[in-house]
């Protein structure tokens, strides 16, 4: 995401790096514990990204999919949140757009 995009729904995740600590995301999804962030990482619902050739194992979660796990869990009627949707979906790299579109064509 380019600095001057802005998405309408960025108060849910109040900063602006692109990549958090399990620490940051229990916070922010307000749990107790790191488990429950590792758990969320296990299936599926966060995106992690580890640095290649790292020594060190720490996971960052992209902030993206922070920001669809807001979405999943929001209880708002599906229709009210497409433009946020399309607005997520111009995060992603274009390969990925090119996915979503297709899958989007095939349903």
């Amino acid at each position: 995401m380019t600095a001057s995009t802005q998405l309408d729904f960025e108060f849910l995740v109040p900063v602006k790096k692109e990549l958090l600590t399990v620490d940051e995301v229990a916070d922010f999804l307000r749990l107790e514990s790191k488990t429950s962030v590792y758990a969320l990482i296990l299936t599926g619902d966060l995106e992690v990204f580890r640095k290649p050739n790292s020594e060190r194992s720490h996971q960052r979660i992209t902030r993206r999919s922070l920001l669809a796990y807001f979405l999943k869990c929001s209880t708002q009627p599906a229709g009210e949140y497409v433009n946020t949707l399309i607005q997520l979906a111009r995060t992603l790299p274009p390969g990925d757009r090119r996915k979503l579109g297709m899958a989007i064509l095939q349903s």
